[in-house]
């Protein structure tokens, strides 16, 4: 199945770089997101007209919790959408 997410390929740095492919308002996802107990940051917040962007940090969080945070993350963006 085709992703509705772009990925970056970032090789360093502690953060994934994210678009929505079928645009998404990553603002307002973001202001729900802590019920998940997720956070993310929407590109909004350096660039106003990147709605569909976001990034998320990796860096503190431990490879075994990685699975359940992206579980939390999909569910999040299905219940919104």
């Amino acid at each position: 199945e085709d992703s509705p997410i772009e990925f970056s390929k970032s090789q360093w740095g502690f953060y994934l770089w994210w678009r929505f492919k079928n645009w998404l308002n990553t603002d307002e996802l973001s202001k729900i997101a802590p019920e998940y107990w997720i956070t993310f940051d929407p590109w909004s917040k350096y660039w106003k007209d990147y709605l569909d962007y976001f990034r998320i940090a990796y860096a503190q969080i431990s490879n075994t919790d990685i699975p359940e945070a992206m579980k939390r993350f999909g569910k999040l963006v299905k219940d919104y959408t």
